[in-house]
C-alpha cells in the first residue's frame, strides 16, 4: 500500500491546477476575513472597537462554500483525471486491488480536504483579527459544546467534496462532477425553494431553518449541507442529511469502480 501512496501524491503534487486550487480559498479567506473585521468598525457606534463572533464569521460570509467548491475540484481529479486521460488501465494494472485503490484515493483526499479547512478557517480567523484591530475591536470563537460550528464546517467542506468524487466515478466525467454540484447548490435547489415556498405559502427570508420547512426541501442536498453552517435551528440535522445523501452517492460509484470495465 505504501507504493500506492506514493503513486498518489506524485500523481496530486505534479497537477499544475492541484495548487491552484488549494491557494484559491486560503487567498479568499484572507481577503474576506480581512475585509469583514475592516469594516466591522462601521458598524461601532461607542468608538471603543467591537467584540464579534467567530460564529457570525462563518455564517454570515460564503467562504466555506467557495472553499468546498475549489477543495471538491481536486477530490474529482483524483479519479476524473485518470478516466479523462486513459490512466485508470495505467493505475488498475500497477494496483489491480480496486478496493484498495478506492481506498487509499478517498484516505488521501479526505485527509487533504480536512487539512485544508482548517487552514482556511485559520486564515479566516486570523485575517479577521488583522483587519479589526486598528480599530481596536477583536473576533472572538468561544467553543460552546452544544454548537461546534468549526467542527460542522469542516464535515460539510468534506461531504460536499465527496459528493463530486462520487459523481465523477459514476458518470467518468470530471466536467460533471465539478460542475453538477455547483448547479444543484447554486441554482436548481433555490428554485425547486422558491416554487415550493410559493405553493405553500411560506417565506424563503433569511438562511432556512430545515426543521420547520416542508419535507421535500428538507431533504435537499445542498440546501441541508447550507443549514450546517448556522447557529440556530438545527443544523446537525442538516449535515446527516447532507452525509446521506454522500454516501447515497459513493456507494454505488464504489460498486461501479470495481465492477465494470475500465
Amino acid at each position: 500500500m505504501s507504493g500506492q501512496i506514493r503513486y498518489e501524491w506524485l500523481r496530486l503534487t505534479t497537477i499544475r491546477s492541484t495548487w491552484i486550487m488549494l491557494a484559491m480559498p486560503i487567498v479568499l479567506a484572507a481577503a474576506v476575513g480581512w475585509l469583514f473585521g475592516h469594516f466591522s468598525s462601521a458598524l461601532d457606534r461607542s468608538g471603543q472597537g467591537l467584540t464579534i463572533g467567530f460564529e457570525l464569521l462563518i455564517n454570515a460570509s460564503p467562504v466555506m462554500t467557495l472553499a468546498a467548491v475549489f477543495l471538491s475540484v481536486v477530490f474529482a481529479q483524483a479519479i476524473g483525471q485518470e478516466y479523462r486521460h486513459g490512466l485508470i488501465r495505467v493505475t488498475l494494472t500497477q494496483f489491480p486491488h480496486r478496493n484498495r485503490v478506492l481506498v487509499v484515493k478517498i484516505a488521501m483526499m479526505s485527509i487533504l480536504v480536512l487539512v485544508m479547512a482548517v487552514i482556511v478557517v485559520a486564515v479566516l480567523w486570523g485575517a479577521a483579527i488583522v483587519g479589526i484591530a486598528p480599530t481596536g475591536g477583536s473576533i472572538r470563537y468561544i467553543a460552546a459544546t452544544d454548537n461546534p460550528l468549526i467542527v460542522r464546517a469542516l464535515l460539510y467542506v468534506l461531504v460536499f467534496t465527496a459528493i463530486a468524487f462520487a459523481i465523477t466515478m459514476i458518470t467518468r466525467i470530471i466536467q460533471l462532477g465539478i460542475i453538477l454540484p455547483i448547479v444543484l447548490a447554486l441554482l436548481v435547489e433555490p428554485i425547486i425553494r422558491v416554487i415550493v415556498l410559493i405553493a405553500t405559502g411560506g417565506s424563503n427570508g433569511g438562511r432556512p431553518d430545515i426543521a420547520s420547512e416542508p419535507l421535500i426541501l428538507r431533504l435537499l442536498p445542498f440546501s441541508s449541507g447550507q443549514s450546517a453552517l448556522a447557529t440556530d435551528g438545527d443544523p446537525w440535522q442538516g449535515l446527516l442529511i447532507f452525509a446521506i445523501w454522500g454516501a447515497v452517492l459513493l456507494i454505488p460509484g464504489w460498486i461501479l469502480f470495481v465492477r465494470r470495465d475500465a
